[in-house]
């Protein structure tokens, strides 16, 4: 109440004013009309207050234009997986690392999975985004890589056992191999990349790296219209 002198003044004038017989009644009237405007008042502000707030993060949201952030769409992948658990792991996956330095379960701590690739096509720090049936989104960060990932091994032996041809799309589609278990190998359609094209994701400290995962999220779902449109 402090805060509303004015309806402190209109409640006290409206006692003053009043017969006793129907202070009561009319004090009720008052205080009624009062508390209403206020509510009203207190609603409108919060809805400003909301639209002004969501103009701010419209303004502050990144844009690719400002980013050294390039989006790009991959027609076919191959997926492939690995896991420490797997009997053929190497020694570094057993042990937590990647290529690029950042621990594995680092990375998947932060909202998103980790995937091996060919660093000529998804440069490590790149953002991968994979769509499945029924909408179902999944988002990798590219941070490992591996000899049969780079030579797109996977991609050509699975393509000439579908007998698609050495000139497919799927025969010389670029493999992703994902840090998961037991996920199904397959191909995937219309991949959205956004590809880092800043400094060295690898000698990145630490810290740094984990901000660069959240930098490139919230730089996605910024975007993610304008991104699924262009597919």
């Amino acid at each position: 109440m402090t805060k509303h002198p004015h309806m402190i003044r209109c409640i006290c004038q409206g006692i003053v004013a009043l017969d006793t017989t129907d202070r009561t009644t009319e004090l009720m009237n008052i205080i009624q009309n009062t508390t209403l405007g206020a509510i009203f008042l207190l609603i409108t502000t919060c809805v400003l207050s909301a639209k002004e707030n969501t103009g701010d993060r419209r303004k502050n949201s990144p844009t690719l234009e400002n980013s050294n952030i390039e989006a790009k769409t991959i027609s076919v992948v191959r997926t492939t997986h690995y896991h420490a658990t797997d009997p053929d792991a190497d020694t570094d996956t057993k042990a937590d690392k990647t290529s690029t330095c950042i621990p594995i379960s680092t990375v998947r701590k932060q909202g998103v999975d980790l995937a091996a690739t060919n660093r000529e096509i998804i440069p490590s720090g790149s953002l991968i985004i994979m769509r499945g049936l029924n909408g179902y989104e999944r988002i990798l960060l590219s941070a490992d890589i591996g000899k049969d990932v780079t030579e797109g091994k996977a991609a050509k032996q699975l393509a000439l056992a579908q007998k698609k041809g050495r000139r497919s799309p799927e025969y010389n589609a670029p493999v992703i191999d994902v840090y998961a278990k037991g996920l199904d190998h397959e191909w995937v359609y219309s991949v959205t990349i956004l590809t880092y094209r800043g400094p060295s994701f690898k000698d990145m400290k630490l810290a740094e790296k984990i901000r660069h995962i959240h930098t490139m999220k919230d730089l996605y779902y910024a975007n993610k219209t304008q991104l699924l449109a262009s597919r």
